[in-house]
Formats: structure tokens, sequence, C-alpha cells
């Protein structure tokens, strides 16, 4: 019994089960939306916030960031 107590288990998920498994995040982790609807957000959101931004951390700002990561805007 000593023995046993110090024995750990390890599963291994199979090809298929780890390609499964990616599937379900990548379904998680992604919105689908039409690029005019993308386009019609961003528009408000640099219109609205970022035209009157005045924060000096402005390279931390949500917005700036995913308007960057999808060329939103010239944040870069």
């Amino acid at each position: 019994m000593v023995s046993i107590s110090k024995l750990r288990i390890m599963f291994m998920a199979t090809p298929e089960a780890v390609q499964a498994n990616k599937d379900m995040l990548q379904l998680k982790s992604t919105l689908p939306i039409y690029v005019e609807d993308f386009q019609d957000w961003y528009s408000f959101v640099i219109e609205s916030t970022c035209k009157t931004c005045t924060r000096a951390d402005y390279t931390e700002c949500a917005a700036r960031r995913v308007l960057s990561k999808y060329d939103g805007c010239s944040a870069g």
C-alpha cells in the first residue's frame, strides 16, 4: 500500500481528442460577426471614444488594442 501511494497515474489524450479540444476552444474564442457590423462598431468607438480620449496611458487602452489588432485604426 505504501508503494502504491507513491505512484501517479497519467492519462494521455489521443491525437483525435487533442484536435477535438482545439476545435472546441476555437469555437469558444471566436465571435462570428459581419465585416460591415465590425466596421460600424469601430467607427462608433473611434468617433465617441478615441477622438476625445485624453488618457496618458492610451497604449494600455483595450479599444485601441482591439482596433490595432484588426487594423481598424492606425494606432499600431
